[in-house]
């Protein structure tokens, strides 16, 4: 009999907890207990097993021989079992031969080792190997050898055949999350084997690396590609390309690896990336088509070709970036040189002629943009809404972008300037927009990304694509779809705290539900926790939600309802002061006399006197012990000898009497 690809757990016998004769094949036994031996198996051949957390109560933990006085164990690990009987203690093995196996102890055979054999997560029950566990590529060969593992890899990914269970893997990040085994082991300190370490809702690389940040209305389908789970390592992002904001919606992102990942609509294969789209350089969405630039210079196109915009021209070799518009191309080569392609109906694939010294390009709808190193800007194609006319006096232009029929540059003072169609304001950039260091635009909006680290944006907000945002991260990158807009920001919370600023939301959810900073426990410094906003449903955003002058927080403090209106023009405690006064002022609402210096807030307020401290002056005598001697309660040596007035008192001088 044969056991083959399987995970056993949880038996129970008085031989073989797990598993009782045979051959075992690509096997992780764990979990499983004997009561006698062979907690794990009793078995006669084991090959590639993992044997492991197993227990047993008479001779051993992890195996004994059965029926064969010799078991046979190779490319196996076999550890961390544990013998519960008298006296207690870690036994592996006993009556068997191993070889290539990671037992402890050291067996007698050839290729055995003793070590650590490094798994993902012990404590998960997660049996894969790390990058550099001594178990890669430590196998032997065996005529029972299965090509693949456990999980249907294949065994030879590397140098040779790995012990244990699973082969591991050549890219090293068995979470999928983006961050190398490596990576997370020795710089991050987090799992592995589980894309969210701390259960916030971030996969770890989005937390120390990028994530995305998206706003306005993203329409689902049946012909939708839903947002992968796991995107890792995002260096950029791009929004489809849009001639109006009801076009069709969906997304590309270029990994650091030099993938592509697409999520959205999917009509014509626009969100299907092709195998041979690796080793990218860049990427951008159209309307109905993707776009990308390999290393070796070349493009790759992927979904609708009606128009030839899935047919690189001839001359797009030697390519660096790439923009797309609805039905067409513009690539920037690295001779500062231009390639379009695709649809030239108002000839915006037809370059100006001697266009040279080119540093970036952009595409709207039907018109085509091109950053020169001069600091000029060149546009070329449809004109209708003067998207093409950059204005005469433009210069020192560092960024440019474009989309529907409008166009952006950003200038090396980080102003912004925008021409073309207003019909939506999208080319009326706000007295705000200073200081600027990206610009995106979309369908009939524009975007800037502030040095204060604010987004500002401007046009039109039918779905709120255009409501200015504040990420509370650093901006990575922009670009505007037709009704949504997109955010690349650098991750910066702890991967291994769900909740970074301990404020009773989740990382997860504040960035991607609520919009809250994730590194500050009160957003907007009204004195409430952000996770105490939530409970109460007061604003996060706004310090004072019934607007009333009195903060959310100091209202929550002193037992009013930051929801309710009208309570800062109350007198809670009598004190001739109200609500909004004592805020102001620091003082206790339902206390008279704040400081228990005898003299009501508010008759301090007209001596002149701080209602919070009852010694104003500091000179030793309160506030109302000052009248007493006749002494100011401002002034702490009211005669001036250099003695205050409360030492005075104390030691029996006159404090209005010069002491010589």
């Amino acid at each position: 009999a044969e056991v083959r690809n399987c995970v056993v757990t949880g038996g129970a016998a008085h031989y073989g907890g797990g598993a009782y004769g045979g051959r075992l094949v690509n096997v992780v036994l764990s979990g499983n207990d004997a009561v006698t031996g062979g907690g794990g198996a009793c078995a006669s051949l084991v090959v590639n097993g993992t044997v492991t957390g197993n227990t047993a109560g008479g001779y051993s933990g992890g195996m004994i021989g059965c029926g064969v006085r010799d078991c046979a164990v190779t490319n196996s690990i076999v550890c961390g079992n544990h013998n519960y009987g008298s006296p207690s203690q870690t036994n592996n093995w006993s009556d068997s031969s191993f070889g290539y196996s990671c037992t402890d102890p050291l067996p007698s055979g050839e290729g055995n080792i003793c070590a650590d054999p490094c798994f993902a997560d012990h404590s998960h029950a997660d049996f894969r190997l790390l990058s550099g566990s001594p178990c890669i590529d430590a196998g032997g060969v065996s005529p029972w050898l299965a090509g693949t593992d456990l999980l249907g890899a294949s065994r030879l990914q590397g140098g040779g055949v790995d012990m244990g269970a699973y082969e591991a893997s050549t890219f090293g990040d068995l979470d999928g999350d983006g961050l190398s085994d490596i990576e997370e082991v020795n710089i991050y300190g987090t799992s592995p084997a589980r894309a969210d370490t701390d259960g916030d809702g971030l996969d770890d690389a989005e937390e120390v690396f990028s994530r995305i940040m998206m706003w306005g209305m993203v329409t689902n389908t049946t012909t939708y590609v839903e947002r992968p789970e796991h995107l890792g390592k995002l260096v950029k992002v791009s929004a489809a390309n849009a001639f109006f904001f009801l076009s069709p919606q969906y997304n590309v992102a270029l990994k650091e690896s030099g993938d592509a990942v697409c999520w959205g609509f999917n009509t014509y294969g626009q969100c299907e990336v092709p195998a041979s789209a690796t080793n990218l350089v860049d990427v951008s969405a159209g309307w109905l088509h993707s776009a990308a630039i390999s290393g070796d210079g070349c493009a790759v196109c992927w979904g609708s070709n009606g128009h030839g915009q899935c047919q690189p021209s001839a001359d797009a070799t030697g390519l660096v970036a790439v923009a797309c518009g609805w039905y067409h191309n513009v690539a920037l080569r690295n001779d500062g040189t231009v390639s379009c392609w695709g649809n030239n109906t108002y000839g915006q694939s037809v370059a100006p002629t001697g266009l040279v010294g080119v540093a970036a390009v952009a595409a709207g709808s039907y018109h085509t943009a091109a950053l020169l190193t001069n600091g000029a800007v060149a546009c070329w194609g449809l004109n209708t809404s003067g998207q093409c006319l950059a204005p005469s006096d433009l210069s020192n232009a560092v960024a440019v972008a474009a989309a529907g029929t409008h166009t952006l540059a950003l200038r090396s003072d980080g102003t912004v300037v925008c021409w073309g169609n207003n019909a939506s304001g999208q080319c009326s950039v706000p007295a705000s927009v200073t200081n600027a260091f990206a610009i995106a635009a979309g369908a009939s909006h524009s975007m800037a990304a502030l040095a204060d680290g604010r987004i500002e944006c401007w046009g039109l907000n039918s779905s709120g694509q255009a409501a200015g945002q504040v990420p509370y991260a650093p901006v990575l990158g922009l670009d505007g779809g037709p009704r949504y807009s997109l955010a690349l920001l650098q991750g910066n919370t702890d991967p291994l705290d769900a909740d970074s600023d301990d404020d009773g939301l989740t990382d997860g959810a504040e960035v991607s539900t609520h919009r809250s900073d994730p590194n500050n426990p009160d957003t907007d410094a009204d004195g409430l926790p952000d996770g105490e906003e939530v409970a109460r449903g007061t604003g996060l955003f706004n310090p004072d939600t019934d607007g009333d002058g009195l903060k959310d927080g100091w209202e929550a403090a002193y037992g009013f309802d930051p929801l309710t209106p009208g309570e800062a023009a109350l007198d809670s405690d009598g004190d001739g002061l109200t609500n909004l006064a004592e805020q102001g002022l620091g003082t206790h609402p339902h206390k008279k006399d704040t400081d228990g210096d005898g003299i009501d807030d508010n008759i301090e307020c007209v001596n002149g006197t701080d209602p919070t401290l009852a010694d104003t002056d500091d000179d030793g005598l309160d506030d109302s012990e000052e009248p007493v001697h006749g002494t100011n309660p401002l002034l702490p040596d009211t005669d001036g000898d250099d003695m205050r007035d409360g030492w005075e008192v104390l030691h029996g001088f006159l404090p209005l009497v010069i002491q010589t």
